[in-house]
């Protein structure tokens, strides 16, 4: 199992930190989206990628949310 970046949160100020994929999950799968995490079977070759749910409020900021095969297809895992 592999963790992605999480997204770091500043109290009490407008800045928000930027977002930096960890450098081995960005290797492996090529995500640059926060909070995620991947599994490699290492005799199958197999990979899997676990995205966060996002409640569609998420639409009204960032537009459309991408579906499971949608992000299967993108990043050239076996599974989301």
């Amino acid at each position: 199992l592999v963790q992605g970046g999480t997204h770091n949160h500043r109290a009490d100020t407008d800045h928000e930190i930027l977002f930096r994929q960890e450098s081995n999950f960005h290797y492996l799968f090529g995500v640059p989206l926060e909070d995620c995490y991947g599994t490699v079977d290492l005799k199958t070759g197999e990979s899997t990628l676990f995205v966060p749910h996002l409640p569609d409020s998420y639409r009204v900021w960032f537009g459309s949310i991408p579906t499971k095969e949608e992000l299967r297809v993108k990043y050239a895992v076996d599974r989301v």
